[in-house]
């Protein structure tokens, strides 16, 4: 596929575009969109893909983040708990009565008063977390690693970009990472201010890591009827390692974590989780039970 079939005159990306413009707000020192939905598209010079759909409700502004664009949805979904280490890293793995399958779609609610949780249609909600309020300094809603991005729903140069959302597009240049990993930090509008270099911030932006690496990043505001309007979510896209071997191939989206600066060593700490999809299904089924109301639908 030609590069300029996405992005010359008159191309999918000038569309895109032109139909995110009516969401496009500014603010003293800052540029960000205002929509009660997103969708972040990944993709090469050849391809580009749908990979995490985001809602904004405009009621009371609690965050829903979900990746509905795998063919397969067979999933286990539940709470990761760990010991925070003085220093490395740890291993985590779903255990049983923290965990359970679905084939439903899931979706993680970070609600105003910061109790995270996973919900969907027909599903139990039985695994929660007490996160970070969204009135408050702010915090890290979500992480979505993506191993397989052509895997997920295509977008064809010549779609009609749905209404009412905005399309967030990050490009790979190099070609198409094996694994990408987003990011969504709800951060508040006066902090972005205090770090602009030059007149405006937004609405598309670049993230710098400890190692001075850049990454590219989009803000996203909340609807103008939520009555949350002094953060945004900064959503960053970059490469990320794959894991080892063949274990996983598709999704991991994580959220719910403890507020931020509250993470001391030898403190048992844990977070939501949902992997998808599931090559032993059944057998994990058997061994942690499933979020569905009617179990028949497993059999």
């Amino acid at each position: 596929m030609n590069q300029s079939i996405f992005v010359e005159k008159g191309s999918f990306l000038a569309r895109l575009v032109q139909a995110n413009e009516p969401y496009l707000v500014k603010e003293p020192g800052l540029l960000f969109y205002a929509a009660a939905e997103a969708v972040a598209l990944v993709g090469s010079l050849e391809s580009l893909h749908h990979v995490c759909h985001i809602t904004l409700r405009k009621s009371d502004g609690r965050i829903f983040v979900q990746a509905p664009y795998l063919p397969r949805s067979e999933a286990v979904a539940g709470v990761l708990k760990w010991t925070q280490p003085k220093s490395g890293s740890v291993t985590l793995a779903f255990e049983p009565g923290s965990a359970r399958t679905t084939s439903r779609r899931i979706k993680l609610d970070h609600p105003p008063d910061g109790r995270a949780h996973l919900s969907g249609s027909g599903v139990q909600t039985e695994f929660w977390t007490e996160s970070f309020v969204l009135d408050g300094p702010g915090g890290h809603v979500f992480e979505l690693l993506v191993v397989g991005v052509p895997d997920h729903r295509a977008v064809k140069p010549d779609a009609i970009l749905k209404r009412r959302r905005v399309h967030l597009p990050f490009f790979f240049a190099a070609g198409m990472p094996e694994a990408v990993s987003l990011f969504g930090d709800w951060v508040l509008k006066d902090r972005l201010r205090s770090g602009i270099v030059g007149e405006l911030a937004g609405p598309r932006g670049t993230m710098r890591d400890s190692a001075g690496n850049t990454f590219p990043c989009f803000y996203l505001g909340q609807p103008a009827e939520s009555p949350l309007q002094k953060h945004v979510l900064r959503i960053t896209a970059g490469p990320a390692l794959k894991p080892a071997g063949d274990a996983l191939h598709g999704i991991v989206l994580r959220g719910g974590w403890s507020p931020m600066g509250s993470a001391k060593p030898g403190e048992e700490k844990k977070c939501l989780a949902f992997m998808s999809p599931l090559a032993d299904f059944a057998a994990l089924t058997k061994r942690l039970g499933t979020m569905h109301y009617d179990p028949a639908v497993d059999a």
